[in-house]
């Protein structure tokens, strides 16, 4: 398991045949954050998991880049990350998936979700590039809200702070 944490700049990862990564992401820090991670998936049965959690407050902005590069036969790539977003920051999140001409069978599935409070902004792009016909799987999906205000409604009446709902709310929706 790789795990990083409040990483700025970039990162690059290349897996050989039959290699498996998790790959565990994180920042909650205070401060403006720009990261990148490039992971190429170079041999034939190469398996990747990426999930991260992150936060902006305050006046922040937050910028995740992800790429998966697959290279070879048979290989499985996920990539799975949460923000929440608070007062006036800004959080983008980038994940992309490129299946090259030498992919063959292989499958990946890209999911983002930011969720907004206060007056925060939040952006998704979740982008897959296909080179090849030989696709076992492909998916995407991007999501962008504020929370329901009936969560909150149903928290508070039954004797939960507004405070307390809101940091119930944001921990649940990063652990799920």
């Amino acid at each position: 398991m790789i795990i990083f944490k409040n990483t700025t700049g970039t990162e690059k990862i290349s897996l050989q045949k039959n290699e498996k990564k998790v790959i565990q992401l994180e920042d909650f820090a205070m401060d403006n954050r720009n990261f990148s991670l490039e992971v190429s998936l170079l041999g034939d049965n190469a398996e990747v998991s990426i999930t991260g959690r992150l936060q902006s407050r305050k006046n922040q902005v937050k910028k995740w880049d992800i790429t998966l590069i697959f290279q070879g036969k048979n290989q499985i790539g996920s990539i799975d990350i949460r923000g929440i977003a608070e007062g006036e920051s800004l959080l983008m999140i980038n994940a992309s998936g490129i299946l090259s001409k030498q992919s063959q069978e292989a499958t990946i599935a890209i999911n983002e979700k930011i969720v907004l409070f206060d007056t925060a902004k939040g952006q998704c792009i979740p982008i897959l590039t296909v080179k090849t016909d030989q696709v076992k799987s492909a998916s995407h999906a991007a999501t962008v809200a504020p929370f329901d205000p009936l969560q909150k409604i149903y928290c508070q009446s039954r004797g939960i702070s507004a405070k307390e709902t809101d940091n119930l709310l944001k921990k649940g929706f990063l652990v799920c």
